[in-house]
């Protein structure tokens, strides 16, 4: 994988498998979630492209087969809501660093 190509969260696999049992943000799927939930998922499960989790537009079953992770994420941090100030720190900014596999 070319190391400059920064892979995004595919929305379907976001959609059909991440969990939401406390109807955070919605009820899950289509009808919405958290950030923090999708975070989550996408450290245990890795990013992967939309050619092997396909977009279709609607809330499916989740397929663990499609999965198939060309990027991991090691973690996250949440800011305070409205600390503008805590966002213009270097430690608030997203690191730049991907490890693929």
């Amino acid at each position: 994988m070319n190391a400059s190509v920064r892979p995004l969260p595919i929305p379907q696999a976001l959609i059909d498998c991440t969990p939401n049992p406390n109807d955070c943000g919605g009820t899950g799927g289509c009808d919405g979630a958290t950030q923090e939930l999708a975070f989550n998922f996408s450290v245990g499960a890795g990013i992967t492209l939309e050619k092997t989790y396909p977009y279709q537009g609607v809330t499916g079953t989740c397929d663990p087969s499609k999965i198939k992770p060309v990027a991991k994420i090691t973690g996250y941090s949440t800011l305070d809501f409205n600390n503008y100030t805590e966002a213009r720190t270097p430690h608030a900014c997203a690191r730049a660093d991907t490890h693929t596999g």
